[in-house]
Parts: structure tokens; sequence; C-alpha cells
């Protein structure tokens, strides 16, 4: 069975914008979505939904967000809910679609024709009228003012401001009536979903952020993936770059040519937008690789040397995507050892050959890499720092002779990194940027760098940053994980080397964990267990006995308490406390209790269960005072 529909952009007129597309009727709302964005060529690049009306509240089938609190109805789940039983099930024959809630893109869509008999694959266009808008141009008012100059004022410099703009060459003209059957059936040939069952997860792109609700360039607000996720299965076979790009869409791959320098037509369908970029990449790879930062970089080194395999490196999963990973460079893929990889394309990888060594060795190269690095390690050991902070630091501990040098540094590495691209985060994208409002931010922070910006201003009691030296920064951009300071490390890792014959890779990786998960525990859309609940699950797999469980866990609350926090601007729990005049007494009541645990432990917010020596029921109440019984509470640190 196949369902047609007349979808036609409201507002547009002169000429209007209009498809007719005809879907398999198993297609979820979030398939029509996508079958939406190929036909009319749009980014998929915001949120969506579909309404009985627009902005209506009668019902709303879109990507429901818990966190968001702006619902006053409930949002159906549109990649579980099917189109052809819904709009039977509400006898439905016209709705709208809203896209970008900032520009308000509404589509009208008449259900013109069920057809019992037909079969489809994948959507096809039976007809159409109308060259998409350009995103972001300020919804239907905005693109009826672009094709007003296009055609009235078309050597005017506002016009020759919305060609650049728009990515017209000087001379090119923009044609709104431009409209290629062929071309739109071409990209729809790319959405598929083979299962007809509605809860299965298909392969589609993740709707972002609306406009307006951060800046389009904030890359560093999340990152790319979280430990845990699953990595594509690792198939021996020949790829190519193309295959690598396959994952991104419009948005994404006009936001990467972006930010490499690179010039794609953004009026291209999908397909032939894969191919122009791959193009571009594989004519100027050696520009490519002159951004990307060193970690990246000795990756591509190793896959010359062809160490792992052809085309395969073996990396380090640490909580976000290398970059070559999200500018479609490598595919994430997992051996069957369990092991973690990145896969090239055998195109890429010809083409890196020649000039891999030569970057690597290249002293303009290396002074870009030493700055990001020096400007990463701020942000990791900070959460987020601003570009001001990065300046006066480089000063102080980089050996920069005044802040004038350290700007003119600073701004040549900003115009060619592409680490730096996803790290800049601006407060206020509405202004002009400036070195109080632009922050670079940790690759490891959680979503919304507003919410972390917010978190260190509330808690930081008006403390400067804490200074630290010039191997510690560097330590902190390390690969493959940070290293980040603590007093209390040399005890801390002798015991995992002692109690349970650890290397330092392996006490390194845990110390990784710990420090991941301090940072963010507590977030809400953090999803990882707390450092103390991961520290227990370790100490069970090591089958640890009670005396080593003791002694681990009063090692750990100390060093917990000595790891420099993001909203602390760096400092330790040790320092705030010890400095802050309301929390002062809880310093003085410390006592040795961490090594000879008797009651509750609580170090200033690092709470740990009770660890008794004494033989305690099960089903006895638990001698911490909880009300709970022993093996509900405490007792599971047994």
């Amino acid at each position: 069975m196949t369902l047609t529909f007349k979808i036609q952009l409201r507002g547009i007129k002169k000429p209007p914008v209009w498809r007719r597309i005809e879907i398999p009727a198993h297609f979820s709302f979030h398939k029509l979505h996508e079958t939406i964005q190929e036909a009319f060529g749009w980014w998929d690049y915001h949120l969506y939904q579909f309404e009985g009306t627009a902005f209506g509240e009668d019902w709303t089938v879109g990507v429901p967000d818990e966190s968001d609190t702006d619902w006053y109805y409930e949002v159906t789940d549109s990649k579980k809910t099917i189109v052809s039983e819904f709009l039977e099930k509400m006898g439905l024959k016209k709705f709208v679609y809203v896209y970008d809630f900032g520009d308000n893109w509404v589509h009208d869509i008449t259900l013109e024709k069920v057809d019992e008999q037909a079969t489809l694959i994948h959507p096809i266009c039976l007809g159409g009228k109308g060259a998409c808008p350009y995103e972001d141009c300020g919804g239907s008012w905005g693109y009826e003012h672009i094709k007003h100059l296009f055609a009235e004022d078309p050597d005017g410099e506002e016009t020759k401001e919305y060609r650049e703009w728009m990515g017209l060459d000087e001379d090119e003209e923009f044609d709104p009536k431009r409209f290629d059957l062929d071309e739109v059936n071409m990209a729809l040939e790319s959405v598929m979903e083979i299962q007809k069952k509605p809860s299965k997860k298909t392969k589609g792109n993740e709707s972002k952020k609306t406009k307006g609700e951060e800046p389009k360039k904030t890359k560093g607000e999340e990152p790319k993936k979280t430990k845990g996720k699953e990595s594509k299965k690792h198939v021996a076979k020949s790829v190519t770059l193309l295959d690598t790009v396959s994952d991104l869409n419009k948005g994404e791959i006009v936001d990467c040519a972006d930010d490499l320098h690179l010039k794609i037509d953004k009026r291209l369908g999908i397909e032939k937008m894969r191919k122009a970029y791959v193009k571009e990449i594989l004519a100027n790879v050696e520009m490519v690789l002159c951004q990307l930062p060193l970690e990246d970089l000795l990756i591509l080194d190793n896959l010359v040397d062809g160490i792992n395999g052809p085309n395969v490196v073996n990396v380090y999963d640490s909580y976000r995507s290398y970059l070559l990973v999200s500018y479609g460079l490598a595919d994430e893929i997992d051996d069957d050892k369990g092991h973690y990889n990145l896969l090239f394309g055998d195109d890429f990888r010809d083409a890196v050959a020649p000039h891999i060594k030569e970057i690597l060795n290249n002293d303009l190269i290396k002074s870009r890499i030493m700055i990001e690095n020096f400007v990463e390690g701020l942000a990791n050991l900070y959460g987020v720092v601003s570009r001001r902070e990065v300046k006066e630091m480089m000063v102080r501990v980089f050996d920069v002779e005044d802040k004038e040098t350290a700007e003119k540094m600073l701004f040549t590495v900003e115009q060619f990194s592409a680490l730096f691209t996803w790290m800049m985060f601006d407060m206020e994208p509405t202004k002009t940027p400036a070195d109080d409002t632009m922050f670079f931010i940790s690759r490891y922070s959680w979503d919304l760098p507003r919410e972390l910006f917010h978190m260190i201003q509330n808690n930081s009691f008006s403390m400067e940053y804490r200074l630290f030296t010039k191997e510690e920064i560097f330590n902190a951009c390390s690969s493959p994980f940070p290293i980040i300071p603590n007093k209390k490390q040399k005890e801390f890792s002798q015991m995992f080397k002692d109690e349970f014959g650890l290397n330092k890779l392996e006490i390194s990786d845990i110390c990784h964990e710990l420090w991941y998960r301090m940072m963010h525990d507590g977030d809400d859309m953090f999803d990882e267990t707390s450092p103390e609940e991961f520290f227990m699950d370790l100490l069970d797999a090591f089958e640890a006995s009670q005396s080593t469980r003791n002694h681990a866990l009063g090692l750990l609350a100390d060093y917990l308490n000595n790891i420099p926090q993001w909203k602390w601007k760096g400092h330790t729990s040790d320092e705030v406390f010890k400095e802050h005049p309301i929390l002062s007494k809880a310093i003085q009541e410390r006592t040795d209790s961490s090594r000879q645990i008797s009651g509750p432990l609580n170090h200033f917010g690092v709470t740990m269960p009770i660890i008794t020596t004494a033989k305690v029921g099960r089903n006895e109440p638990c001698p911490c005072g909880s009300g709970k019984k022993y093996k509900n509470c405490c007792g599971r640190a047994n």
C-alpha cells in the first residue's frame, strides 16, 4: 500500500513551492520528515513536528524531549508512529509539517490517494514546482525579500551580500523556479525503511537545535558520541570516502565544508552534495590535513604505516568522537575482540599518504598544534575558559611576550583550526564576538555549554581561575585521554598496581573514567553511573576483599576531593572548602575516618556507602540509620 500527498510551502508565491510525493504506507512520521527534507531540498538542520494545524494543541507528532518544559501537551514520538495508521485512526486528510521553529516553515499536507495494491521500497516524487528556500533566510518573508532583490536589483550591494551568503558565483543568478524531478528522485532513493515494525530504530539524522537556542557553530556543545554507544561492526571489505561520508546530511556537509574551507554548491541534492564534498576533500587533501589536530594526524600517520591492517587504526574510546569521524573522513567500527577502531576509505588513504609526514614535520603546523593543545588543556581543566583568559594565561605560563602577541597567535590559529571550530562557543551570538563573550569549551563537556557556563558562574565563589603549570596544561590534552593533576594520584595509582596488578595505561584509564563521571555527576543529561558506583562495580569485578575495599574506598574519597572541578574554575573540593568561610568548618571536622570507616562518610559532597567490619544480617536494619534493610542500603557494597 502507498500514500500520495501534495505538500506545499505556506506563504510562498510566484512561483509557489510544492511537491507531490508517494510513500510506502509503513513509513513512520520520521521517515515522512526525511522524505520532505529530500523532496524540497532542506538540510535537515533544525527541529520539526507534524500537527493538525500550525502550532495548534490538538495533536503533535515529533521528537519528544523530556527535558523540554515548554511543551504544554504530549508529543507523540515520530519514530514510533506509522503515518497510515495514525491518519486512519484520526480520520485525517489534511495536516501540517512545521520545520525550523525559528523561521517557521509551514508545509500544508493533503492526502490525495491511498493505493492498496502499489508497493514501494523508497518514496518517489511525482511532480513539483519552485525552488526550495535557503536555510536560515528568515522564513517566508525573508525568502520573498531575496527573490525581490534578485529580480529588481540584481547588482545591488545587498543582493551581492546575499549572493555570497547563498554560495553563488559573482555573476550567478538565482532561479526561484528551479525544480529538477530526476534530481529529487535520486535524492529520495536514500530514504528507505526495510523493517515495518514501528519500534525499529532506523538510521536517520537527528534533528538539530532550533534557531536561537544555541549558535549554529557551537559544535563543542555536544560530544558526538557517548561511551557505550555501539559502533558499526567491522566488515572486512574495501570502502571509499563516499562510504564514510554517507551518514552526513546536507546541513552537516555544508558546515563541514565551511570549516575545512571547501566550496560546496548548497543547492545540490544530498547524493550530489556528498559526491561534491568527497571530490573537494580529495582535491584539497593537503589543506584539509593542515587544519586537523595532532590526535587525528597521528591516527592518519598510523594508517599510512599500516600497523593495524589495511585502512584500520585502533584508537581509544574516550567519550567523544574524533574529528575524523565528525567530518566523515572515517567510520567508527568494532572488531570481533571488542577493540575500537576507525576505518578509512582506500581513496582517502592514498590521498593522505604523500603528505602526512611532511605535515607533521612542518614548523607552522607544529606551532598551531602547540597553541591548540594549550587551549584544549585549559578547557579540559576548567570546562570552559574565555578567550580573554586564554590570552592572559598564554602570557603568564606560556612565555608569550604580551597580550598583543597572544592575540596575534590566537587569531592566526583560529582561522585554520578545525579543533577550535568545534570548541569555540559564543555566549552572545547576536553581537560582535568579544574576548569576554567568546569561550573555548572542553570536548568532554555535556550537550549545553550555556548550562555549564552558568553552573560555573554560580559555584565559583568569585574565585580566580586556578593556575596550573605549563606541563599540567599540556598533559591535560594528551592522547588517548587527558591526564588531570591530582596530589593523591601516586598513592591512588600504587594501590591499583599493588592490589590488582594493573599497568600504567589501565590505571590511567580508570582515573579518566572517574574524572569524566565526576565532572558530569548531577547533570540531568548524564546517563552513566556516578564515580562511586563505577568504582564499586570495579571492586566487584576484581573480587576485592573487605579489607581491600575499605582501603580502596578511603583512597577514592581523597582522590575525588582532589580532582580539579569545572564548577570551581579548576580548584578542588578541598581547596574550596578551605577558602570559603561558610564551608571552612567542614574541613576542620575532617578526620582520618576515610581509612577506618565506622559511620556514614560524606567528604564534601562525595557520599560513600558505609563499610563495617561487624557482621550484620542482610535483613537487619542498616547501621547507618537510614531505616532501610542492610541488603538494600550499605550492604550492597559487600
